[in-house]
């Protein structure tokens, strides 16, 4: 049982980020898959929600599909990053504390092979939104 906000990096995890399904009972998930490079091929993102919403920053080379999703709450799909949390990023860059948010992704290692997440979602209250940069 996890309780709070929880925040996951492939930066910091690797590809091993997809090996586990993510849990949080209470408090959102944030999930960063731009802010280092994807192996190609499929992977799939298995994420278990109970109150809290979900935030995925995807680089826009890779494809995705969502299966699943929350009991109450809906899914949206933007593209960037929005524009109050990119100055939240600069001023706690300027106050050198800890960035969570990407602002952007990094370049894509292997352009010409596909990269497909599979979003696999099981949630109870909590929406979805995936930013695209």
């Amino acid at each position: 049982m996890s309780i709070g906000g929880q925040f996951h990096s492939v930066s910091h995890s690797g590809m091993a980020l997809f090996k586990e399904p993510i849990q949080s009972t209470v408090g959102g998930i944030v999930i960063d898959l731009a802010s280092a490079p994807l192996a190609p091929g499929e992977h799939r993102l298995q994420l278990e929600a109970g109150i809290g919403g979900i935030e995925i920053y995807l680089p826009r080379y890779a494809k995705f599909v969502i299966e699943g999703g929350s009991a109450i709450g809906g899914q949206d799909v933007h593209d960037g990053v929005p524009v109050w949390d990119r100055m939240l990023e600069r001023v706690k860059g300027w106050l050198k504390l800890s960035n969570q948010v990407p602002l952007h992704a990094v370049e894509n290692p292997h352009p010409g092979e596909e990269i497909m997440i599979r979003i696999a979602i099981d949630g109870a209250v909590g929406g979805l939104d995936i930013y695209r940069i």
